[in-house]
């Protein structure tokens, strides 16, 4: 793999997983803020499909539907279908929890399930990426 490339998937990588820190930080707040949580999860998501899709020479273009992206990354790799399809359910993260409505905040319980999803997501990615591309601890 050429070392340009290598380089921008690190650094998707290492935005990525700094959003699933971020996520894993807040869940352990007291009191945990799960709304925060939520919307971190969800972004890592999008960053670990997109990551993906660059590594298999596709553009990244300006959407956030989990689904699209996900749909996309299914045609080069469909072991990936349980974890995309769980991952989807985070799409609902990206608007609802970033301003006030009618909505109840996510339970601990909820939160700590998409943090989960979200992480496990990024695992299956990181095994189908050269480890050359892994993020520098």
């Amino acid at each position: 793999m050429l070392p340009e490339k290598t380089e921008v998937l690190r650094e998707w990588l290492q935005k990525s997983a700094q959003d699933l820190q971020v996520a894993q930080y807040l869940l352990k707040a007291k009191p945990p803020f799960t709304e925060s949580a939520c919307f971190h999860a969800r972004q890592c998501a999008e960053k670990f499909l997109k990551t993906y899709l660059i590594s298999k020479e596709v553009r990244p273009w300006k959407t956030h539907s989990i689904e699209e992206i996900g749909n996309k990354a299914l045609k080069f790799e469909p072991t990936l279908k349980k974890y995309i399809r769980a991952a989807e359910k985070l799409s609902d993260y990206a608007v609802t929890v970033r301003y006030p409505g009618d909505d109840d905040p996510p339970t601990l319980k909820a939160a700590t399930t998409c943090v989960k999803v979200a992480k496990t997501l990024f695992e299956q990615i990181l095994k189908r990426l050269p480890k050359e591309c892994h993020p520098v601890s």
